[in-house]
């Protein structure tokens, strides 16, 4: 049994990889950079794991119909959050000082709460 996809269903999986893939590619090199400095790398995992999530949200709200209902409060929040979890693992390679591994757990938690 072999179905065709639509163009909207291929956008969206271009998407969602370009997102759930890429962007660990691109954290995983400052990562690299971060690790091999000797600083604390356990905030970019907490990050990475948004971003397959992240990656079906901004899929469906770039190619959602306008008639569609979408909780778009509620994936904006988590883009949002994302980006914040994000900056927090960039943060981390430029001041290892801060503990911002212990930052984004409150981040974590307070994100969850919420949303």
């Amino acid at each position: 049994m072999q179905t065709k996809w639509t163009a909207v269903e291929k956008k969206q999986l271009w998407i969602f990889v370009a997102v759930a893939f890429g962007m660990p590619v691109l954290m995983g090199i400052l990562m690299g950079i971060s690790f091999y400095r000797g600083n604390d790398v356990s905030a970019f995992p907490n990050a990475q794991m948004y971003y397959p999530a992240a990656g079906v949200m901004i899929a469906v709200l770039l190619t959602r119909k306008k008639e569609e209902k979408v909780p778009i409060k509620f994936f904006t929040g988590f883009l949002v959050l994302t980006a914040v979890m994000a900056g927090c693992a960039v943060a981390s390679l430029f001041k290892p000082e801060t503990q911002l591994a212990l930052i984004s757990q409150y981040i974590i938690i307070l994100g969850s709460i919420v949303l």
